[in-house]
């Protein structure tokens, strides 16, 4: 089979799109299958089985291009002659279905956000109701146009009304182990970790919150916080007061692996998280992590208390989920997050995009 993905939003400082996007096309050529990956660039050009459009950026001091030439998308989607297209943005099927449906070309469209909880954030402009129904409006013709939608949790599968199938991510085990060096013992001062991007919708500002309601409980705690994006300098003013380190972005996983399995909880605080990749990290290195309830990175740990717990996203009911995590022995949220982290492969993963691939009628 030759799967073409097509996505924006795809940049160095990605987070879980790029990780999804990369592992289920690795997982692709692994099994013998042809795989291209189309996003946008500086400019045009080819790296291996990655081709880019060149593409503007959506705004200064943001790493994220959109593809805006539908001629040019068009054409390399024909060069590339694929069996099965699999779209991991809800904006281009409206151009890229209908040239594929004349084709006979099944396409699949993978749903990486809930626009309708994440635009009213991004879009602070007038009621909530606006932005919250555009995004309705986008994500009604992404399912219109696509054969199938796939989705990460129940959270995200909810946008589409029973008809999206949910495929879990997943986490390298390997690259991502417990226990770290040193750190097996209970007792303070508890390491507290964010891995996010820094933007609107992630909510960073809560676990900067949450930390000042711990030590007004007398609880020794402090906070690292994984990351860049637009709101690093406003939450570094909103953080001046408390032991809060910025160390930017990250790009050696190994580190980031390393900072992890060192935390005694990592907080997943954006309430629009459709599945949590750093949580699942984060509990692959033996973390328990506190994640916002009903939200995707919730559904890791919501029938497994020892591996961590669901918070509303508050400071006070964050920083009361942390203490509750923190009163379980080490030993036992370390081996209960490793567990849970566990039953989440890539393998697994590839396995059940190409089976989506596959009902389509590929090859």
């Amino acid at each position: 089979m030759n799967i073409v993905q097509v996505a924006n939003f795809y940049a160095p400082t990605s987070g879980g799109l790029r990780v999804a996007v990369d592992r289920f096309r690795a997982g692709y050529q692994e099994r013998g299958h042809r795989s291209t990956l189309v996003v946008p660039g500086p400019r045009d050009g080819a790296d291996g089985s990655v081709r880019t459009l060149a593409a503007p950026r959506i705004a200064r001091g943001t790493p994220y291009r959109i593809m805006l030439r539908k001629r040019a998308l068009l054409r390399t989607l024909h060069e590339l002659a694929p069996d099965g297209l699999e779209i991991h943005d809800k904006f281009l099927p409206r151009w890229i279905s209908p040239w594929a449906r004349s084709r006979g070309i099944p396409v699949v469209v993978v749903s990486h956000e809930r626009l309708r909880d994440t635009l009213p954030v991004l879009l602070p402009l007038g009621p909530r109701r606006y932005p919250a129904a555009a995004g309705d409006a986008i994500t009604r013709s992404a399912g219109r146009w696509a054969d199938a939608v796939v989705c990460c949790s129940r959270y995200a599968a909810a946008d589409f009304a029973g008809r999206a199938v949910i495929v879990p991510l997943a986490v390298d085990l390997d690259a991502f182990r417990a226990p770290a060096p040193g750190r097996s013992a209970d007792g303070p001062p508890f390491e507290l970790v964010v891995a996010s991007r820094l933007s609107a919708e992630k909510r960073v500002d809560l676990a900067v919150d949450a930390l000042a309601e711990l030590r007004s409980r007398g609880v020794d705690a402090r906070l690292t916080v994984l990351g860049a994006g637009p709101e690093r300098a406003a939450l570094t003013r909103r953080a001046a007061d408390r032991p809060v380190s910025f160390r930017g972005h990250v790009p050696d996983r190994a580190l980031v692996a390393e900072v992890l399995a060192g935390a005694d909880v990592v907080v997943a605080p954006g309430p629009a998280e459709t599945f949590g990749l750093a949580a699942l990290e984060a509990l692959a290195c033996g973390t328990p992590i506190v994640a916002m309830a009903g939200c995707g990175a919730a559904e890791l740990v919501e029938a497994h208390p020892d591996a961590g717990r669901a918070a509303r996203p508050d400071p006070a009911s964050i920083a009361a989920a942390i203490v509750e995590v923190l009163a379980r022995p080490r030993v036992v949220r370390t081996a209960a997050a490793r567990a849970r982290a566990e039953q989440y492969s890539w393998a697994s993963s590839v396995a059940g995009m190409l089976a989506v691939h596959e009902a389509l009628g590929g090859p």
